[in-house]
């Protein structure tokens, strides 16, 4: 007879998630600590993650430099490329994530699927205000506190719950 964790293993853990990881750009320099400490985490989410046998993309490694207007927009291709994607994961601190945050919050498709990071010290302003319609939408958004939460990896474990709580729906939903 398998063990519980064998069953665990092969029914549950087997289910393999295509993730779509935004973040602070990894070209360039960046303009503060905290922006490089999410830098660096979102490197680090990746490897975790791949490591699970999940596929990882950043979103500017697909997006397509060659086609004609309208399409060569990267927003458009964002939209386009989110919803092919399971879950999709957002340390919002730049312009371009922030962006982003508020482009998929209109889109219930694309926010019940997602997961936000967002610094505490954002709560008083309009990008943390606009980040709330993920609740809205069935989405998840999480306030991290800079240095701790970055150096205890609570993101890596948040992400790590929410795919479990995809993985055991599709297994649910199986026949």
């Amino acid at each position: 007879m398998r063990t519980v964790q064998e069953l665990l293993d092969q029914n549950i853990l087997s289910i393999k998630l295509n993730i779509l990881l935004f973040g602070p750009s990894l070209a360039g320099t960046s303009r503060s600590d905290r922006e490089e400490s999410l830098r660096n985490k979102r490197k680090a989410i990746r490897l975790n993650l791949e490591n699970a046998g999940h596929r990882v993309d950043y979103p500017e490694e697909i997006i397509g430099r060659n086609f004609p207007e309208p399409a060569l927009n990267p927003a458009l291709q964002e939209l386009l490329i989110a919803r092919e994607y399971d879950l999709i994961v957002n340390l919002v601190e730049t312009p371009g994530t922030i962006f982003e945050a508020g482009m998929f919050a209109m889109k219930p498709d694309i926010a019940s699927k997602s997961i936000l990071f967002i610094c505490e010290e954002f709560r008083d302003g309009l990008p943390f205000q606009g980040c709330q319609q993920y609740k809205t939408l069935e989405g998840q958004l999480f306030e991290f506190k800079y240095p701790d939460d970055i150096i205890a990896c609570h993101l890596i474990g948040k992400v790590a719950e929410q795919i479990s709580r995809i993985q055991i729906g599709r297994y649910l939903s199986l026949g």
